[in-house]
Protein backbone atom coordinates (compact mmCIF):
# COMPACT_ATOMS: atom_id res chain seq x y z
CA UNK A 1 0.00 0.00 0.00
CA UNK A 2 1.40 3.38 -1.00
CA UNK A 3 0.81 6.34 1.28
CA UNK A 4 2.04 8.97 -1.17
CA UNK A 5 -0.23 11.48 -2.84
CA UNK A 6 0.11 14.26 -5.38
CA UNK A 7 -0.46 17.59 -3.69
CA UNK A 8 0.48 19.96 -6.50
CA UNK A 9 1.07 19.88 -10.25
CA UNK A 10 2.77 22.97 -11.58
CA UNK A 11 4.62 23.40 -14.90
CA UNK A 12 4.83 19.63 -15.44
CA UNK A 13 6.33 19.25 -11.96
CA UNK A 14 4.48 16.98 -9.56
CA UNK A 15 4.88 17.37 -5.81
CA UNK A 16 4.35 14.18 -3.79
CA UNK A 17 4.04 13.88 -0.06
CA UNK A 18 4.42 10.74 1.99
CA UNK A 19 4.90 9.60 5.57
CA UNK A 20 7.76 7.35 4.46
CA UNK A 21 9.84 10.26 3.12
CA UNK A 22 12.27 11.57 5.74
CA UNK A 23 13.74 14.55 3.86
CA UNK A 24 12.78 16.37 0.68
CA UNK A 25 14.36 15.48 -2.66
CA UNK A 26 13.64 15.77 -6.37
CA UNK A 27 14.05 13.34 -9.23
CA UNK A 28 13.57 14.61 -12.79
CA UNK A 29 10.13 16.33 -12.76
CA UNK A 30 8.96 15.11 -9.37
CA UNK A 31 9.43 16.55 -5.91
CA UNK A 32 9.05 14.34 -2.85
CA UNK A 33 8.51 15.90 0.55
CA UNK A 34 7.70 14.46 3.99
CA UNK A 35 4.05 14.66 5.00
CA UNK A 36 5.18 16.10 8.33
CA UNK A 37 6.04 19.35 6.52
CA UNK A 38 3.09 21.77 6.75
CA UNK A 39 2.23 22.85 3.21
CA UNK A 40 1.31 26.43 4.13
CA UNK A 41 4.57 27.12 6.01
CA UNK A 42 7.52 29.17 4.84
CA UNK A 43 9.70 26.07 5.23
CA UNK A 44 7.58 24.11 2.76
CA UNK A 45 7.64 26.98 0.25
CA UNK A 46 11.44 27.25 0.50
CA UNK A 47 11.80 23.46 0.27
CA UNK A 48 9.66 23.26 -2.86
CA UNK A 49 11.45 26.26 -4.42
CA UNK A 50 14.81 24.63 -3.62
CA UNK A 51 13.78 21.36 -5.26
CA UNK A 52 12.23 23.14 -8.27
CA UNK A 53 15.59 24.79 -8.88
CA UNK A 54 17.25 21.37 -8.90
CA UNK A 55 14.72 20.36 -11.57
CA UNK A 56 15.18 23.56 -13.61
CA UNK A 57 18.97 23.16 -13.52
CA UNK A 58 18.60 19.51 -14.64
CA UNK A 59 20.65 18.10 -11.79
CA UNK A 60 18.96 14.69 -12.09
CA UNK A 61 20.40 14.29 -15.59
CA UNK A 62 23.91 15.04 -14.36
CA UNK A 63 23.51 12.56 -11.52
CA UNK A 64 22.29 9.87 -13.93
CA UNK A 65 25.31 10.42 -16.21
CA UNK A 66 27.57 10.16 -13.17
CA UNK A 67 25.86 6.91 -12.14
CA UNK A 68 26.63 5.47 -15.59
CA UNK A 69 30.28 6.45 -15.07
CA UNK A 70 30.20 4.79 -11.65
CA UNK A 71 29.02 1.55 -13.26
CA UNK A 72 31.78 1.71 -15.88
CA UNK A 73 34.53 2.82 -13.49
CA UNK A 74 33.32 1.25 -10.23
CA UNK A 75 36.89 0.45 -9.23
CA UNK A 76 38.18 4.02 -9.50
CA UNK A 77 37.99 6.06 -6.26
CA UNK A 78 37.93 9.42 -8.05
CA UNK A 79 34.49 8.66 -9.52
CA UNK A 80 33.10 8.21 -6.00
CA UNK A 81 34.76 11.42 -4.79
CA UNK A 82 33.40 13.21 -7.84
CA UNK A 83 29.86 12.21 -6.86
CA UNK A 84 30.25 13.86 -3.45
CA UNK A 85 31.63 17.02 -5.01
CA UNK A 86 28.91 17.11 -7.67
CA UNK A 87 26.23 16.93 -4.99
CA UNK A 88 27.93 19.78 -3.10
CA UNK A 89 28.21 21.89 -6.25
CA UNK A 90 24.52 21.31 -7.02
CA UNK A 91 23.60 22.48 -3.53
CA UNK A 92 25.87 25.56 -3.73
CA UNK A 93 24.35 26.45 -7.10
CA UNK A 94 20.77 26.17 -5.83
CA UNK A 95 21.61 28.05 -2.61
CA UNK A 96 23.12 30.88 -4.67
CA UNK A 97 20.03 31.15 -6.87
CA UNK A 98 17.63 31.08 -3.91
CA UNK A 99 19.52 33.81 -2.06
CA UNK A 100 19.14 36.15 -5.04
CA UNK A 101 15.40 36.10 -4.22
CA UNK A 102 15.53 35.56 -0.44
CA UNK A 103 17.46 36.93 2.51
CA UNK A 104 20.70 35.01 3.21
CA UNK A 105 20.18 35.13 6.95
CA UNK A 106 16.68 33.64 6.77
CA UNK A 107 17.80 31.01 4.27
CA UNK A 108 20.73 30.08 6.54
CA UNK A 109 18.29 29.60 9.41
CA UNK A 110 16.18 27.42 7.11
CA UNK A 111 19.22 25.26 6.28
CA UNK A 112 20.07 24.84 9.95
CA UNK A 113 16.46 23.86 10.60
CA UNK A 114 16.73 21.18 7.91
CA UNK A 115 19.69 19.58 9.66
CA UNK A 116 18.83 16.35 11.44
CA UNK A 117 18.99 16.32 15.20
CA UNK A 118 22.39 15.33 16.48
CA UNK A 119 21.11 12.81 19.03
CA UNK A 120 23.59 9.95 19.26
CA UNK A 121 25.18 10.23 15.84
CA UNK A 122 28.69 8.97 15.26
CA UNK A 123 29.37 11.18 12.24
CA UNK A 124 28.13 14.64 11.30
CA UNK A 125 28.37 14.59 7.53
CA UNK A 126 25.06 16.29 6.85
CA UNK A 127 25.53 19.09 9.36
CA UNK A 128 29.09 19.54 8.12
CA UNK A 129 27.70 19.91 4.61
CA UNK A 130 25.20 22.52 5.84
CA UNK A 131 28.03 24.42 7.53
CA UNK A 132 29.96 24.47 4.24
CA UNK A 133 26.85 25.63 2.38
CA UNK A 134 26.31 28.53 4.78
CA UNK A 135 29.97 29.53 4.50
CA UNK A 136 29.62 29.48 0.70
CA UNK A 137 26.51 31.70 0.91
CA UNK A 138 28.47 34.44 2.65
CA UNK A 139 31.73 34.02 0.74
CA UNK A 140 32.56 36.96 -1.48
CA UNK A 141 32.25 36.00 -5.12
CA UNK A 142 35.33 36.63 -7.20
CA UNK A 143 34.79 38.72 -10.26
CA UNK A 144 35.51 37.29 -13.67
CA UNK A 145 38.22 39.87 -14.20
CA UNK A 146 40.14 38.57 -11.16
CA UNK A 147 39.85 34.99 -12.37
CA UNK A 148 40.89 35.97 -15.89
CA UNK A 149 43.90 37.90 -14.53
CA UNK A 150 45.07 34.88 -12.54
CA UNK A 151 44.53 32.55 -15.51
CA UNK A 152 46.30 34.90 -17.91
CA UNK A 153 49.25 35.34 -15.55
CA UNK A 154 49.53 31.55 -15.16
CA UNK A 155 49.43 30.98 -18.91
CA UNK A 156 52.02 33.69 -19.58
CA UNK A 157 54.32 32.19 -16.92
CA UNK A 158 53.98 28.68 -18.38
CA UNK A 159 54.48 29.97 -21.92
CA UNK A 160 57.60 31.93 -20.98
CA UNK A 161 59.05 28.92 -19.14
CA UNK A 162 58.36 26.73 -22.18
CA UNK A 163 59.96 29.22 -24.56
CA UNK A 164 62.95 29.64 -22.26
CA UNK A 165 63.53 25.87 -22.11
CA UNK A 166 63.24 25.60 -25.91
CA UNK A 167 65.75 28.43 -26.33
CA UNK A 168 68.26 26.65 -24.06
CA UNK A 169 67.84 23.43 -26.10
CA UNK A 170 68.54 25.42 -29.28
CA UNK A 171 71.65 26.97 -27.71
CA UNK A 172 72.86 23.49 -26.67
CA UNK A 173 72.35 22.20 -30.22
CA UNK A 174 74.28 25.15 -31.71
CA UNK A 175 77.14 24.64 -29.22
CA UNK A 176 77.42 20.94 -30.12
CA UNK A 177 77.59 21.67 -33.87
Amino acid sequence: KSDSKIINEDQDIKVYTSESILSAFSFFNAIFIPSTLKMDSIESQLTIRHEKLHIELKHSYEKMILEIFKVAFWWHPIVHMFKTELINIHEYEVDDKITTQNDKKNYSKFLVGCAPSQNFQLVNTISSNIKKRIIMLYREKKSISTISKITSLSLITLLSLGLHSCQEDQNNLNAQS
